[in-house]
């Protein structure tokens, strides 16, 4: 059996062309296995937002595409869904996305002394995210160390 990423590759060029012509990027795609069947987890999203009716049309669309493939021997669930206000920021993009607001970002390993590191998005660089704590301090991380990373409301 191929490696999940390499079954998540797979899929990205198939159900890519549909994305693209619905105007729609893919932000993130997970597969798991639960109760013996595949749950296939697909994060769309676009500038202006996404709505849940444009998420239904997307998932019907993915669902046709993926069943006339035949690419699942079982029964496979597929979801499609917004990442939401709430998104993982994991890399520049998401960054991107998030500048000018306050994040909490938890890194691999200490930076400067620290395992955590709550401020304001000032920079989404080619070479990490640039982060000023509340004191002022600038932290410029690289995404590679970014365990976790959230926005704060």
């Amino acid at each position: 059996m191929a490696a999940n990423g390499d079954v998540l590759d797979d899929i990205r060029s198939l159900i890519g062309p549909a994305l693209e012509a619905a105007g729609v990027e893919l932000y993130d795609m997970t597969l798991k296995k639960v109760n013996g069947a595949g749950l296939l987890m697909v994060l769309v999203d676009k500038n202006s937002g996404i709505s849940l009716d444009e998420c239904a049309k997307i998932n019907r669309r993915v669902s046709g595409i993926i069943e006339h493939a035949r690419f699942f021997s079982g029964p496979c669930v597929i979801e499609v869904s917004s990442p939401g206000l709430d998104r993982p920021l994991k890399i520049r993009r998401d960054f991107s996305w998030a500048l000018g607001c306050s994040v909490d970002v938890w890194p691999i390993c200490d930076i400067k002394g620290k395992n955590f590191i709550s401020g304001i998005v000032k920079d989404a660089r080619e070479d990490g995210v640039e982060i000023e704590a509340k004191n002022g301090e600038c932290f410029v991380l690289p995404y590679g160390i970014i365990n976790k990373a959230k926005r704060n409301f």
